[in-house]
């Protein structure tokens, strides 16, 4: 069975023909799904080229390949040089990245953090493959602010989320995924504000493993980065964080703003990558670079 599988995966998935008919390929989609999710395994891929992960057919694109290559090589050579560490995924979508981490790092434990409940949900499913993923990835829906609401902490989101995402119909489908912002109109008592501090500064403390942290908020970095001043002080994380240049002033911040916050914490800035967004790696001067080590090309 595994070996008629990879034919029929090299015959859709991996045929460098088939992409340039679109209707060919529509008219495979759905029995090539059922037939690779047939497979306990699911199917090989590269994020980024670097991140050698096991996804389920229906999420598996050969686009994923060449998603954000240089972001994916600085999480990939963070992760082998910090085994054990806490890989924190402020605004995860689908959550390739933490699915990356997952399989890198057997023993990484990461934090997939969303304001949209069906994303999480994908996020799930995408990282099912990895080894001993229920004891390693804490899926949590929230805002990233710079204040916390009363009442809210690390326990009382990652508790919400979990009774949101049992709920048995809760769909696993992209197409009912949303973007989900500091403008969206969604009530506090629906969707908890948590600062980055509140969130994480306790459990690092506790912790003693390395971290890092990757932002993309479409918008609103500044505003999450001003909530986490005393993580950054204290623990000194490497950051890779996407500038949306023209979606901060809609928030209130600005690429001048988000360097000058990062530093005053004693951080240094280097442009890794840029595309629709600027691609951020953002160290500590005073880390140790022999433990926190990321490189940039």
């Amino acid at each position: 069975m595994p070996e008629i599988l990879d034919l029929i995966d090299r015959s859709i998935r991996r045929n460098a023909v088939l992409p340039k008919f679109a209707l060919l390929r529509k008219l495979f989609r759905g029995p090539y799904h059922y037939l690779m999710g047939l497979s306990s395994r699911g199917l090989p891929l590269a994020i980024g080229g670097v991140m050698n992960v096991r996804l389920p057919a229906r999420f598996c694109a050969r686009e994923l390949v060449n998603y954000e290559v240089e972001t994916a090589r600085a999480i990939h050579d963070w992760v082998v040089n910090n085994p054990g560490g806490i890989f924190v995924d402020i605004g995860c979508s689908y959550g390739y990245f933490s699915c990356g981490v997952l399989f890198s790092d057997p023993t990484a434990q990461v934090f997939a953090i969303d304001a949209d409940l069906p994303s999480l949900a994908v996020t799930r499913a995408v990282c099912r493959h990895a080894v001993n993923v229920d004891r390693r990835l804490q899926l949590i829906r929230t805002l990233i602010c710079s204040k916390t609401g009363d009442g809210v902490s690390l326990q009382s989101v990652t508790e919400s989320t979990d009774k949101l995402l049992a709920n048995p119909r809760l769909k696993i489908d992209p197409s009912t995924t949303n973007y989900v912002n500091l403008d969206t109109q969604i009530n506090e008592s629906e969707l908890p504000r948590i600062s980055l501090d509140s969130l994480l500064n306790e459990h690092l403390r506790q912790a003693f493993r390395p971290c890092l942290i990757k932002c993309d908020v479409e918008g609103a970095e500044q505003i999450v980065l001003e909530g986490a001043g005393q993580v950054l002080n204290r623990f000194r994380p490497p950051l890779l964080v996407s500038v949306h240049p023209p979606y901060l002033p809609k928030f209130g911040g600005s690429v001048e703003g988000i360097r000058n916050l990062l530093k005053s914490s004693g951080y240094e800035v280097n442009v890794i990558g840029i595309d629709h967004e600027e691609h951020w790696l953002c160290r500590h001067s005073g880390a140790d670079p022999s433990r926190d080590a990321v490189t940039s090309n």
